[in-house]
């Protein structure tokens, strides 16, 4: 049962280096794979299209959500830690660019959060370079996503960043990269 404690190590950090940031004060950061008893952080996020979360509307689970204190979601994150497919990146993708809203379950109530059209999505994983798959995700997968319209209440096509390697560990390392460049660290 080793399924997501590299999912939730990386919301740990996340979520340290973002709510310890003097300019991103009131944001909300969440992130699944642990034990909300112990840290206020850990809850799932639900994506549904809608305006209340059900069974029938929930389209998509996320790892990961940053969030703004305007309750504008700005990041959300789907890590998929076991080699995958470029079948079920798609599928990813796809449920995700279905919603309108995502919903996380905080102390028995749903907070809500909208998309802007800034909001970001990164979906990240391990491709094991068998027949050209990393490849394929990189200069097939990618550059076509971009090239959806997109649906005018959802985060936009251009929006959607892939990040995959042979390894989980690769994968993590270019995430965290990529959340420092975007989320710049000034400690308060």
């Amino acid at each position: 049962m080793r399924q997501g404690l590299e999912t939730r190590e990386f919301g740990r950090r996340l979520a340290a280096h973002l709510l310890t940031s003097a300019e991103h004060r009131g944001w909300f950061v969440y992130y699944d794979h642990g034990d909300a008893t112990l840290d206020a952080n850990v809850a799932a996020t639900k994506g549904f299209f809608g305006t209340t979360v059900k069974n029938l509307n929930r389209l998509a689970d996320i790892d990961v959500l940053v969030a703004s204190p305007d309750g504008m979601a700005q990041l959300l994150i789907e890590i998929e830690e076991r080699a995958c497919s470029p079948k079920k990146i798609l599928g990813d993708i796809l449920a995700v660019l279905l919603c309108n809203q995502f919903a996380v379950r905080v102390q028995g109530h749903q907070q809500k959060f909208a998309i802007s059209p800034s909001t970001k999505l990164i979906v990240a994983g391990v491709v094991p370079d068998r027949g050209q798959r990393l490849l394929k995700v990189e200069e097939i997968i990618q550059p076509r996503i971009h090239q959806l319209q997109g649906l005018p209440d959802a985060i936009s096509p251009t929006n959607v960043e892939l990040v995959f390697s042979a390894t989980l560990q690769q994968t993590l390392n270019k995430l965290n990269a990529m959340i420092t460049d975007r989320f710049p660290s000034s400690a308060a």
